[in-house]
């Protein structure tokens, strides 16, 4: 388990610092999760806080990530950035998800010599292009296709308006 940082201080607010060093000081019983996937549910628990890149993962093979706070001092404006990152990532969530998943088990470095010798055939099959692609790409996501919608899912207006809200519900 990764150990908080002092680096990261400066970036909790005043009045959370003692409790934070104490944290890092006593550090066993700090929970961590793993930012390979995120649901674009709302947390609600009390006391949960995110810390360091934790609204600013990007996934390493479909470059799919989410947009960083600005400011964490005020916590109204907080919780209003977040409660709008949630309503509007929700419908992209499920298909950058299961691509992120899907490459995250299959191209992630192993031991084993079978998992090794398909981990590089599939790095080979996807850095070939072509037809053979395009049928893996569309049975990967006819699916999602079908449940979200080709338009919300395709079309560049939908995406300048996903980005124009989000952007908007988080100026400061």
């Amino acid at each position: 388990m990764a150990k908080p940082s002092f680096t990261m201080l400066y970036q909790v607010p005043p009045k959370l610092r003692k409790i934070y060093l104490k944290g890092i000081e006593e550090g066993a019983n700090i929970k961590v999760t793993p930012t390979k996937r995120m649901p674009a549910t709302l947390s609600r628990k009390k006391g949960v806080i995110g810390l360091g890149d934790a609204f600013n993962m990007h996934h390493p093979a479909i470059a799919s990530g989410m947009m960083p706070l600005g400011n964490l001092g005020d916590t109204n404006k907080v919780s209003e950035v977040i409660k709008a990152f949630y309503v509007i990532r929700k419908p992209m969530s499920t298909t950058a998800n299961i691509l992120g998943n899907t490459f995250s088990q299959v191209l992630v470095a192993l031991t084993d010599q079978a998992r090794e010798a398909m981990r590089q055939g599939c790095y080979d099959y996807l850095s070939s292009g072509g037809l053979r692609l395009y049928g893996v790409s569309l049975k990967l996501l006819i699916p999602h296709l079908k449940a979200e919608g080709v338009i919300h899912m395709m079309s560049p207006i939908n995406a300048a308006a996903y980005c124009k809200n989000y952007m908007t519900a988080t100026a400061v």
